[in-house]
């Protein structure tokens, strides 16, 4: 998918992926969780700053999947490992939200419902066309969907009483988020 929507952002997980090639791709996947955990601890801490650098850092989940064509140690194991882990993060940096009281547990619970659910829908897709159809399309994927939560919190942290509708920048991202 990089390759595709980002390309500059591709070229440059090529090459931070080659002083990883010598490692299991599976080990950095697990290796990938430490980053949203450590947004969950910081964000229900109320260190948004912190949070939003682990959330950065989160985004060298991206390499796994790198390291694992450049080795040639692509499995379907691996695939679904990479794929599982996203949901735990995803799933980690959207109620993480919810637990510092920031959006409210309703919208937190759409999005992550809607989250998982286009996911699921996908994997079902392609698994219903035997792979010979590969659905990777749509107007908010997952990496783009973080990119805009980190957007959502640094105005959030900049301005945490400004309510639009009622709602605070945060929650006003997740509802975007969520249509």
């Amino acid at each position: 998918m990089l390759k595709k929507s980002f390309p500059l952002i591709y070229k440059l997980s090529l090459k931070v992926s080659k002083p990883f090639l010598g490692l299991n791709p599976n080990y950095l996947t697990l290796i990938g969780l430490i980053f949203p955990l450590l947004f969950f601890v910081l964000l229900v801490k109320r260190e948004f700053w912190l949070a939003v650098v682990a959330l950065i850092g989160s985004g060298l989940d991206f390499i796994d999947g790198t390291v694992a064509k450049l080795s040639n140690k692509e499995t379907v194991f691996g695939g679904w490992f990479d794929s599982f882990s996203d949901r735990i993060s995803d799933s980690l940096i959207i109620s993480a939200f919810a637990f510092a009281g920031i959006v409210d547990w309703k919208l937190v619970l759409i999005l992550l419902t809607t989250s998982l659910l286009i996911s699921y829908a996908r994997s079902r897709a392609e698994l219903a066309s035997m792979s010979k159809i590969k659905f990777d399309f749509g107007i908010i994927e997952r990496t783009e969907r973080i990119v805009l939560v980190i957007l959502f919190l640094v105005v959030y942290s900049l301005f945490p009483k400004t309510m639009l509708a009622g709602m605070n920048w945060a929650e006003t991202g997740f509802v975007l988020l969520i249509i």
